[in-house]
């Protein structure tokens, strides 16, 4: 909401439209004020319960594969490499024929971490449904709580989504 008061910005769900008369600091500060506002919003969303077995998954997994399309791909990307840098095994792959098959390999001791911001995107739910038919406990994290992929989890982190900016093309 602070976001969308800067600079003329006018706030339209799920976008912010920024003027193009804003300046380039200004717009930045919007969309860091936008993702602000999401993070603070994730984590009033989640209960400490949902956090303690989410990183519980994540430290009892001998291998975990991190999946997701499109943005959600990015931020599997982002994931993957953040558990690699605390030294855990992780791998990420946005092609999601090698995501299925590489779920089909996995067992019980491992663990896959979905995104999806939807929580319905059909090739995911794909990957998941493979590896929950050979036993691998399923993460999701989706601002769908309701979601395909929400009900076939073991465990769930749901996200508010960060919007996204637009700036207006009208002159």
């Amino acid at each position: 909401k602070l976001a969308g008061e800067l600079a003329g910005a006018t706030a339209s769900v799920p976008f912010t439209i920024i003027k193009r008369e804003c300046e380039i600091k200004t717009a930045m500060e919007i969309k860091m004020l936008e993702t602000v506002e999401a993070f603070k919003n994730t984590i009033a969303i989640n209960n400490e319960e949902n956090l303690k077995n989410a990183v519980l998954h994540i430290i009892n997994a001998k291998r975990i594969m991190v999946c997701g399309m499109y943005y959600s791909g990015l931020t599997a990307q982002t994931l993957s490499q953040r558990l690699i840098e605390l030294g855990i095994a992780a791998t990420n792959n946005s092609d999601m024929l090698m995501c299925a098959v590489s779920a089909s390999m996995m067992d019980n001791n491992d663990l896959i971490i979905a995104i999806s911001s939807s929580g319905q995107t059909r090739e995911i739910i794909d990957t998941v449904e493979l590896a929950k038919k050979n036993g691998v406990p399923v993460l999701i994290i989706t601002s769908n709580k309701y979601s395909k992929l929400a009900a076939i989890a073991d465990c769930i982190l749901i996200t508010a989504s960060s919007g996204i900016t637009k700036v207006d093309r009208i002159d």
